[in-house]
């Protein structure tokens, strides 16, 4: 079989259907993913909200439109400090190099958290010489968000 052959049965897959991304199943994998990491979020602050230091929003989602995915709702992150306020809030999803962001932002900037594998995020900063890249841990987000609040 040469390859012009393997090139007509890839278009015929293409045609039926088979090699097209199912879009409510990435649009699903990705609203999971930003209910898990919210989740994570709030458990790391929650201790800090029980001794009265900072309270977040009990339940809530933003509606999001894009192009590839449609509508949908997600889960968004409400931190309020004082009187700061850190929101977290998914941005749209499919973006080459990634398979999804969220901005976190205040009245004193943004940094994006930006989905690399299956439950693994990074911060991403912009910087003169280029994106700084960072893993979200615990520590690194608690950081973030001072430096935001």
């Amino acid at each position: 079989m040469g390859k012009a052959d393997t090139f007509e049965q890839f278009l015929k897959r293409q045609k039926a259907g088979k090699g097209a991304i199912d879009v409510n199943k990435r649009r699903d994998v990705w609203v999971d993913e930003v209910t898990a990491l919210v989740a994570t979020l709030r458990s790391w602050l929650t201790i800090y909200e029980q001794k009265g230091l900072l309270s977040m929003n009990k339940t809530g989602k933003v509606q999001v439109t894009e192009q590839s995915l449609g509508v949908y709702k997600a889960d968004f992150l409400n931190v309020t400090i004082g009187e700061s306020n850190v929101l977290v809030i998914p941005r749209p999803a499919l973006s080459p190099g990634f398979l999804g962001r969220l901005e976190m932002r205040s009245d004193k900037g943004q940094v994006t958290l930006e989905l690399v594998g299956q439950g693994e995020w990074r911060f991403v900063r912009r910087a003169p010489m280029g994106p700084e890249y960072s893993k979200l841990t615990k520590d690194s987000f608690i950081e973030e968000v001072q430096a935001l609040a």
